[in-house]
């Protein structure tokens, strides 16, 4: 299962440029909320911009990253990598996501991953879904860490 054509445009755009994701954002996924919900989607897009600007390699990596990863049978997915000795995981998290609950969405990742790659986490406190914008300042950092360490 795939995304839809409209998301798909938008993750594409943000691999390509700013200029690209906007316009994808734009004229395609933003214009499937309703109106109420286009100024927070403005300012969502203008947040990813300005993350874009900072360190485009690590939105890059983020978006590709959600074009490749399934939409469904995710446990399964989620499974096979944490059987690969080789792999690295760092999985973040911000306590109060909503889109992606913490407890239980959380606690069965870790316990999904734990079987035999190189695993560690973090959790973001105070933030949610979108934590890698919200306080990208720690994040990146941590990302940084992780990936000189292994």
């Amino acid at each position: 299962v795939s995304l839809p054509r409209c998301v798909q445009s938008c993750l594409k755009g943000s691999i390509n440029s700013k200029s690209s994701q906007v316009k994808a954002w734009r004229d395609g996924y933003q214009q499937t909320f309703k109106p109420e919900v286009r100024e927070m989607a403005d300012k969502c897009v203008a947040d990813h911009s300005a993350i874009y600007t900072m360190n485009n390699e690590m939105t890059n990596a983020f978006w590709q990253s959600a074009l490749s990863f399934p939409v469904r049978n995710i446990d399964d997915a989620v499974k096979s990598l944490g059987e690969r000795k080789d792999l690295k995981v760092l999985l973040l998290w911000g306590d109060k996501d909503r889109a992606v609950p913490l407890s239980p969405s959380y606690n069965r990742w870790v316990k999904l991953l734990t079987s035999q790659c190189t695993f560690e986490t973090k959790i973001y406190k105070d933030v949610g879904h979108c934590f890698y914008e919200e306080v990208a300042t720690e994040v990146l950092p941590d990302i940084r860490v992780f990936l000189e360490k292994y």
